[in-house]
């Protein structure tokens, strides 16, 4: 799916999972309480960086853990969506061997509902970045506490290859994060 297509999805009403939080300094209105204003264990993010799945769906990260143990190699992009009226994660993934694979997940099982090769992009070609999808969405969330991430892709900012995260306010306003696939560091925000 292309950073089109998943603008277009979210203007339509693409429901996002909410992530969780990595720190619990997020403030929170009477009407509207956040997952900080919770006391469950369930609603902060493990040691290992996973977070929490939001109702009817699971964790971005727990996608991430499903598709590359499905096909083994790196994420360079990952993103929710809808086939056939299934709520779905669309998983891009560098196998071992450099090819591109497409894994396409069931969003409340986690289910492989299909592997299709996929052109991968020139930020992807070479060697893993140092700094995993996994571990810039974490950086997101410690950046913004209470975001829901609905995307996250490698690619190539002024000459910079950076984890370009999608994520959503606990207010509802929507933001584009770059991570620095090197570094880790926020480079925008």
């Amino acid at each position: 799916m292309n950073r089109n297509q998943r603008t277009l999805v979210a203007s339509l009403g693409a429901v996002p999972l909410t992530i969780g939080l990595l720190t619990s300094c997020a403030t929170t209105t009477p009407s509207t309480p956040s997952p900080a204003a919770t006391s469950s264990s369930s609603s902060t993010p493990s040691a290992s960086g996973t977070a929490p799945a939001a109702p009817g769906g699971t964790a971005i990260t727990d996608a991430v853990a499903a598709a590359t143990a499905a096909v083994p190699g790196d994420v360079v992009e990952i993103s929710d969506d809808t086939d056939r009226n299934v709520p779905v994660w669309e998983v891009l993934i560098r196998t071992t061997a450099g090819e591109g694979v497409e894994v396409t997940l069931d969003r409340a099982s986690l289910k492989v509902l299909s592997q299709e090769p996929n052109d991968l992009p020139d930020e992807a070609r070479g060697a893993a970045p140092a700094v995993s999808a996994k571990s810039a969405i974490a950086s997101v969330l410690q950046n913004q506490p209470g975001a829901t991430v609905e995307s996250a892709e490698l690619d190539d900012v002024n000459g910079r290859v950076v984890w370009e995260i999608d994520a959503r306010s606990s207010t509802g306003t929507q933001s584009r994060i770059s991570v620095d696939a090197a570094t880790g560091e926020i480079v925008t925000g």
